[in-house]
């Protein structure tokens, strides 16, 4: 018997823990052995026994492939007989397995000596088997029955190999057997097995046999899309179908969802093909009716065999995919405004139409239709992203005639999926935006809305100037006071005409310093739209004669829509006589 001697390292530790405890004998310490011939005369066995003055032997089962078979185990020996002995199951195991030797004085690894190994031949018994007398399998044929008898096996797995698939087989009596791999010719080779899960080959092989169950069909397609089933002119799509067994089959095609579902309506059955063995065969489908998404084309194939009966086989459906779109462009007519004037003045000279393209490059095509539905304009691109711009402009250059105006628009897909979609209206005018300047005098007594006057001041009216409608500003003529008690304040206002818009504007004062008080001054202030007076005041001069405000938007002063509001005021002794104002403003209207 040839022994093997293993390098390995040996184990020490000492557990310190309350007390003092004594270290365990050291593997050095450990007794010499010697290992019996292992007896494999027992089909699935293999025993031995070691003789060793040690207390324990250590022993483990490897496979050839250095695989572990069973955990280490200790045994321990006999006082009588200075022997431990082992009995381990072989079953599956290949030549050169071998069993890992140990002499130890405790059951524990650190206690153990050096390693020793000792290989061995396992044993092996073939089983009887009757085979079936059937060579040809396939579903329209006799099962493939085999009869096995295999009273020495016990403890062990037999696997019937065909190919590339196994299935166990009853030790004792019949088993029918499925063939689980490839079909095709081979034969079936009977394999045994052990734990855990080793197998080995017990010679024991049957006559060569056919397995034809079903056919290996593979249908694809010319295209994978995306196609318009539907379109005037049919796109190409053929399928090409071939399978390995030459012959005459009859063909069915369907297509099917995602989901697996047959989609209804398309498809074909019964057609009769001669096919060559993996030579490929072109058949036009039509796929008209479909509906957009991913769909896949099935195939199967069904044939009378000489031996086998009938066989059919069905394609993958990865084979045959393909992605149908039936879907129109999405859009939507949208306009920039209801209203186009196309007088060149730059107010609202043109109008954008967006066709609402929203993911896709489209052929776009849009008309402009009077109020009778005849078109008056047509614009077209290709590859558009559905944005365009009419300048109220007609087929020949001329100006669209005043009145209301839609929009049809055509969109078109690659694949020659469209649809049609409206929008507007749109109201043409022949006006166009003129500006005007709107003046207004108005008197200090003609245009006050309000006032406040100080209790040590006066408002005279009119004026110590004698002005008709004018006010003096007199302050501090009662008393001596502060600004509170002197201030005097008028608030005026003018409305404005309508307009479609409004440009800027000033207010000018007429007036200047009372005689009585020359170098006095009057201060000028304008109220906002939303009802808050300017942060900064305007002084005037106190020279007699007209005295211009400062120039602002009129769209941020107009309080309530259509009104100009300013405030004149002084205070502190000042005397100011004011005779009227002047309101300029520009403005646009439509004419």
């Amino acid at each position: 018997m040839r022994v093997r001697h293993l390098a390995l390292p040996t184990l020490t530790a000492a557990v310190i823990a309350l007390g003092t405890l004594t270290a365990p004998a050291s593997a050095a310490e450990a007794p010499p052995f010697e290992v019996s011939a292992i007896d494999t005369s027992t089909p699935g066995h293999a025993r031995g026994t070691v003789t060793t003055d040690a207390a324990y032997v250590r022993t483990q089962l490897f496979n050839a492939d250095m695989g572990v078979v069973t955990g280490a185990t200790f045994r321990p020996v006999s006082a009588d007989t200075r022997g431990a002995s082992f009995d381990y199951q072989t079953w599956g195991l290949e030549d050169g397995s071998f069993v890992t030797v140990r002499a130890c004085t405790g059951a524990a690894d650190y206690t153990c000596g050096p390693e020793s190994t000792v290989e061995f031949t396992p044993s092996n018994v073939a089983p009887e088997v009757t085979w079936s007398e059937v060579d040809k399998v396939s579903p329209d044929n006799p099962p493939y029955v085999i009869t096995v008898s295999d009273p020495q096996g016990d403890g062990s797995t037999l696997m019937a190999f065909f190919r590339t698939g196994r299935e166990t087989v009853n030790r004792s009596g019949d088993t029918t057997l499925t063939l689980p791999g490839q079909d095709g010719t081979g034969q079936i080779e009977i394999w045994r097995c052990g734990t855990p899960g080793y197998c080995v080959p017990t010679g024991v092989v049957s006559p060569e046999i056919t397995a034809r169950r079903r056919l290996w069909a593979v249908a694809t397609l010319s295209t994978s899309g995306p196609l318009r089933p539907d379109a005037d002119e049919k796109p190409d799509a053929t399928m090409s179908v071939s399978t390995e067994l030459a012959g005459d089959y009859t063909l069915d095609w369907w297509v099917e969802a995602t989901n697996g579902t047959p989609l209804p309506g398309v498809g074909e059955t019964g057609i009769p093909v001669t096919l060559g063995a993996f030579t490929p065969h072109a058949l036009p489908i039509d796929l008209t009716g479909l509906t957009s998404g991913t769909r896949y084309v099935r195939v199967r194939l069904t044939g009378d065999f000489d031996g086998f009966g009938e066989l059919s086989g069905v394609s993958s459906r990865d084979d045959g995919w393909l992605v149908v779109d039936v879907t129109p462009p999405a859009g939507a007519v949208s306009v920039s405004s209801k209203s186009l004037y196309p007088y060149r003045d730059g107010y609202q000279d043109t109008v954008a139409v967006d066709l609402g393209v929203t993911n896709e490059r489209v052929d776009a095509q849009l008309e402009v239709l009077d109020d009778e539905g005849q078109m008056v304009k047509k614009f077209h691109e290709s590859q558009s992203l559905g944005e365009f711009t009419w300048d109220g402009r007609v087929t020949g250059g001329g100006d669209a005639p005043a009145g209301t105006y839609t929009f049809r628009a055509t969109l078109t897909d690659d694949l020659g999926n469209a649809a049609v979609y409206e929008g507007g209206p749109v109201t043409v005018s022949s006006k166009k935006l003129v500006t005007r300047t709107f003046r207004k005098t108005v008197t200090a007594a003609g245009s006050m809305q309000d006032k406040s006057i100080g209790r040590c001041s006066v408002l005279k009216r009119p004026s110590a100037r004698g002005w008709a409608g004018s006010f003096g500003y007199y302050t501090n003529t009662k008393c001596d006071g502060t600004w509170d008690k002197s201030v005097v304040v008028t608030m005026h206002a003018v409305k404005v005409p309508a307009a479609h818009s409004y440009g800027t504007f000033n207010v000018s004062t007429y007036g200047g310093a009372a005689k009585s008080r020359p170098g006095s001054y009057l201060f000028l202030d304008q109220l906002t739209k939303k009802g808050t007076w300017g942060d900064k005041d305007t002084r005037l001069g106190y020279q007699l004669g007209a005295h211009r405000g400062p120039t602002h938007q009129a769209a941020a002063y107009l309080y309530g829509g259509r009104s100009l509001v300013w405030s004149v005021y002084t205070g502190l002794g000042a005397a100011y006589d004011v005779k009227g104002f002047t309101v300029t403003m520009s403005y646009q209207v439509l004419v």
